[in-house]
């Protein structure tokens, strides 16, 4: 009985951390509702709660786009609750005619972005560097603003071609 209750919550666990890799919501109702079941899972195992806000107004994204913002937004939010010590977080996310953004902020102690991007040093965070390089594939960009004790605001950026 203990071996079949240690297989099934091994079990449970996997198919939790699979669907966290690309839960159904990202292709079936886009990036908004992942990120909502997201920001409720969080609160859930980690108690953090995680707002969020913004427009959408514009046309859906790509698959690829869906999964690079939902990656980016992901790895941020493991970096508050690895690192922060924050008591909330915040989501704004607009997808508009012209650009798509997402912005991933805490209230948390903050960091030395310098040091932390620095590939040759032993503080080197691949997280981060990861995002940056994420971003890039998709042709936008992201940027890392924090400071100790002010807390992080991470930030994507995706401009849109319009068509004249």
């Amino acid at each position: 009985q203990h071996l079949e209750k240690m297989a099934v919550a091994g079990i449970s666990e996997m198919q939790r951390l699979v669907s966290g890799l690309h839960p159904p919501q990202l292709d079936d109702l886009g990036l908004r509702a992942a990120l909502r079941w997201y920001a409720n899972e969080v609160k859930t195992l980690y108690n953090l709660p995680i707002s969020i806000n913004g427009l959408e107004t514009g046309p859906q994204l790509t698959a690829e786009e869906r999964i690079v913002f939902f990656r980016i937004a992901q790895e941020a939010v493991t970096n508050i609750v690895r690192h922060a010590c924050a008591t909330q977080a915040t989501m704004i996310h607009n997808n508009t005619e012209h650009y798509v953004s997402l912005a991933v902020e805490d209230n948390g102690q903050g960091f030395d972005v310098e040091a932390a991007l620095r590939k040759d040093s032993k503080q080197a965070n691949w997280g981060l560097l990861g995002m940056i390089e994420r971003a890039g594939l998709v042709g936008g960009n992201c940027t890392i603003n924090s400071q100790p004790g002010k807390g992080t605001k991470i930030e994507i950026y995706l401009p849109r071609e319009t068509v004249k």
